[in-house]
């Protein structure tokens, strides 16, 4: 008897597990003109607008702010315009599930966060909490934001040096020192560290 109730507990706690199957699989099959909010059972939307970003800039971005929310990265894919993460369980939930997606606006890049809570029997299963939109995308803002610091620190007008001078490998690796002395003292994390020794490579 107590078996068969465990494996009857069992059952129904898979079944209501929020699953990636419930997020749109790209940013086109995505509407960016629905209400926000609490949008359906366990279910929430939010969406911001973030100036002068580029979908990479964003794609990196939501990346750590998924994380910096809990949650672990199930997929990634920067020409479809998503990052899907998973949160385990939680006071009202046995998983969560988060789609970020996407897209270019002008110059602007609009992001809507799609979170999917387990579907459980009776009102606990609706109390999924509608801050973890608002998480992410503040992890999101935070890490954009910490980069185009790192960015000013460096100096843009030391990049224009190293495009000009004649002796453009003596600037990168002036650049490369001072990256490498905000890392050391914690003013940059490893992510906007490599990121930004990527653009000093690349320059």
């Amino acid at each position: 008897m107590i078996l068969r109730l465990f494996i009857s507990i069992l059952i129904i706690s898979i079944s209501s597990c929020a699953s990636v199957h419930m997020l749109p699989q790209s940013v086109q099959e995505v509407s960016f003109n629905e209400a926000e909010g609490k949008t359906g059972w366990s279910k929430y939307n939010q969406i911001e607008t973030f100036r002068d970003t580029t979908p990479k800039d964003i794609f990196d971005a939501v990346k750590v702010g998924l994380g910096d929310a809990g949650f672990s990265l199930r997929y990634a894919d920067l020409s479809r315009g998503v990052a899907v993460g998973e949160h385990g369980m939680t006071a009202h939930d046995w998983n969560i599930i988060a789609g970020v997606y996407f897209k270019e606006s002008g110059n602007d890049t609009i992001v809507k966060v799609i979170i999917e809570g387990s579907k459980d029997i009776g009102f606990s299963g609706d109390v999924t909490s509608d801050g973890w939109a608002g998480k992410i995308l503040r992890g999101t803002r935070e890490h954009l934001n910490r980069t185009n610091q790192a960015v000013i620190k460096v100096d843009r007008l030391d990049f224009k040096k190293a495009t000009n001078a004649p002796d453009r490998k003596t600037e990168n690796d002036d650049l490369r020192r001072k990256l490498l002395r905000q890392y050391i003292n914690k003013e940059i994390t490893r992510e906007e560290y490599t990121e930004l020794m990527k653009r000093v490579s690349e320059d």
